[in-house]
C-alpha cells in the first residue's frame, strides 16, 4: 500500500468514525449476507485446470492446489497471530493479500472469487475494521488488477487497487451520510415549529418530541424502555411523552399498560423526511 494511499485510507477512516456512519451498519446482516452468498459450490477442491477466462493464463495444475491451499493456511494463521491490531492499515493490507493469494490458487471450479471476498471481509470482522465492498460497477478495474497483478508478479497493483476502492466507498458513504443529516436537520427544525404552532406547546417540549420521533423512525416498535435507555428519561417522563406523540397522532400505541408498544403512523416519514 503506497504511503498516500494509506494516508487517504486513515483520514476517511476516522472521518467516518467521527460522523457516526458505522453506527447506522447492521454488520451482522452484511455478514450473513456474505455468507448466504459467496459460498462456493460444495467445498470440494478443483480436478481439472482453468484457465483466467478467454485467452487469460492458466492457474496452477489442479494437483498442486492441495499443497498449496496447506501452505497458504499456516501463512495466513502466521501473519494473524503476528499483526499489530492497532495498525488499520496493516489489517486491511492482509486481508486483501490473502484474498490475492487465495484467487491465484483458485482452489474451486467455480466460486473462488466470491469466497475470496468472503476470507478478505471475514479477516476484516476478526480485527474490527470496516469491511470493504466490491460492488457491480468496480468489476472492470477489480478484475483487471488481479490480472495485472498476476502478470507483473506485484501484488502491490491488487492491494492499491483495494485501497483505492475501500477509500472511494468511504467516501461515498460519508458525502450521503453527510448530505442525509443535513436534511434531517431542516426537517426536525421545521418539524418542531409545526408542534408548536399546531399544539401550542413549548419548543423545549417540542425539541425532545421531535429527537423521539427521529429515534423511532428507523424502527418497527419501541418501548418506554427504549426511550428511557436512549434518553436517560425517567420512566414517567417517558410515558408522558409518548402519551402526548400517540394524543398528537404521530404514534400508535398498542397492549396494555405492562406491554405496551407504539409505532409510527405512516404519515411520520413523510413528515420527518419530505
Amino acid at each position: 500500500m503506497t504511503q498516500e494511499n494509506k494516508d487517504q485510507l486513515l483520514r476517511l477512516l476516522q472521518q467516518h468514525k467521527e460522523l457516526g456512519i458505522s453506527d447506522q451498519i447492521d454488520f451482522e446482516k452484511f455478514y450473513l449476507y456474505s455468507i448466504i452468498t459467496h459460498s462456493a459450490a460444495k467445498g470440494e477442491l478443483r480436478k481439472l485446470n482453468v484457465t483466467a477466462g478467454t485467452g487469460g493464463g492458466s492457474y496452477i495444475a489442479f494437483q498442486k492446489v492441495p499443497s498449496r491451499l496447506a501452505a497458504f493456511c499456516v501463512e495466513l494463521n502466521r501473519r494473524r497471530k503476528a499483526i499489530d491490531t492497532a495498525d488499520v492499515a496493516a489489517v486491511y493490507e492482509l486481508s486483501f493479500w490473502a484474498h490475492y493469494e487465495l484467487v491465484t490458487i483458485h482452489p474451486w471450479a467455480d466460486g473462488n472469487g466470491r469466497t475470496c471476498r468472503l476470507l478478505m471481509n471475514l479477516l476484516q470482522w476478526e480485527f474490527g475494521v470496516l469491511p470493504t465492498k466490491v460492488l457491480k460497477e468496480d468489476k472492470v478495474e477489480y478484475i483487471q488488477a488481479l490480472v495485472d497483478a498476476r502478470e507483473r508478479e506485484d501484488i502491490d497493483i491488487f492491494i492499491d487497487c483495494m485501497t483505492k476502492l475501500h477509500c472511494l466507498h468511504l467516501q461515498s458513504d460519508i458525502v450521503q451520510f453527510t448530505a442525509s443529516a443535513g436534511e434531517k436537520m431542516v426537517d426536525k427544525e421545521s418539524l418542531k415549529h409545526k408542534l408548536v404552532d399546531k399544539w401550542s406547546i413549548k419548543p423545549s417540549l417540542a425539541e425532545k418530541l421531535v429527537d423521539i420521533l427521529a429515534f423511532v423512525d428507523d424502527k418497527d416498535t419501541i418501548t418506554t424502555e427504549a426511550i428511557v435507555r436512549y434518553f436517560g428519561f425517567n420512566p414517567t417522563t417517558a410515558k408522558r411523552y409518548l402519551r402526548q406523540l400517540t394524543g398528537f397522532g404521530y404514534l400508535e400505541a398498542h397492549g396494555g399498560n405492562k406491554y405496551r408498544t407504539y409505532t409510527k403512523f405512516t404519515h411520520l416519514t413523510k413528515t420527518t423526511h419530505n
